[in-house]
C-alpha cells in the first residue's frame, strides 16, 4: 500500500522540479529590485531568483504564522497529556486496591466459610 503513495509523491515532485526547471530556463532576463518609497535597490539578478527566493520567503513566513498561531492548541495538549498520565497513574493505583480489597475479601469469605463448616460440624 506505501509503495504507490511513494510512487504518486515521486512523480509529483519530478513534476514540481521539472516546472521549475522549464521555469528558470524561460525567465533568465535581470531585473532590479526597487522598494519604491524607500531608497534601497538591488543589483540586477535573474528573474528566476528573485521569485524563487520571494516564493520561499513566503513559504517561511507562512509556516512560521502557522506555527505561532498553533501555540495554544500545543500549549492544550500538552496539559492534556499531563493530566491522562496523571489520570493514569491514578487509574493503576485505584486497579491495585480494588485488587487488594478483592483479596481481602475472598481471605474473610473463605474465614466465614470454615467457621460455617465447623459450626455445621459440630451441630451435627
Amino acid at each position: 500500500m506505501r509503495k504507490p503513495v511513494k510512487l504518486v509523491i515521486g512523480f509529483l515532485a519530478l513534476l514540481v522540479a521539472l516546472i521549475i526547471i522549464a521555469f528558470v530556463l524561460v525567465n533568465r532576463e535581470a531585473v532590479q529590485i526597487s522598494f519604491s518609497p524607500l531608497p534601497w535597490e538591488t543589483n540586477p539578478h535573474p528573474l528566476w531568483l528573485v521569485i524563487l527566493v520571494f516564493f520561499a520567503l513566503g513559504a517561511i513566513l507562512g509556516g512560521l504564522f502557522v506555527w505561532a498561531s498553533a501555540h495554544k492548541s500545543r500549549t492544550i495538549s500538552r496539559q492534556r497529556k499531563r493530566r491522562i498520565k496523571e489520570l493514569e497513574k491514578e487509574l493503576a493505583a485505584s486497579q491495585d486496591r480494588i485488587g487488594a480489597l478483592e483479596s481481602k475479601a475472598r481471605k474473610q469469605l473463605a474465614a466465614q466459610r470454615s467457621v460455617a463448616m465447623v459450626e455445621d460440624q459440630s451441630a451435627a
